[in-house]
């Protein structure tokens, strides 16, 4: 839930993604999924989009690589996120 919370902070960012696509092939539209690991001081790394081709994905990477979460006591953490538009 945490990540989630963290995650939609930054949708106008993933929308702004979306958008530059679709003004670049307006009949863009996708499913794809993110996987990252959420480092103990909160930072991002290791993102990789599923699959590897959307032509979204590289700045929804960017905008992720950009997202600090709160700091874990328990280590680091791997998340998946899934993406639509």
């Amino acid at each position: 839930p945490l990540v989630q919370a963290r995650m939609m902070k930054e949708m106008e960012g993933f929308k702004r993604c979306f958008l530059e696509q679709k003004k670049r092939d307006a009949n863009a539209h996708g499913d794809f999924e993110l996987k990252f690991t959420i480092m103990p001081d909160g930072t991002v790394h290791d993102i990789v989009a599923t699959p590897k081709t959307e032509p979204a994905a590289e700045c929804i990477i960017k905008v992720v690589k950009g997202i600090t979460f709160a700091k874990s006591q328990g280590g680091k953490f791997v998340d998946r996120y899934p993406f639509s538009y």
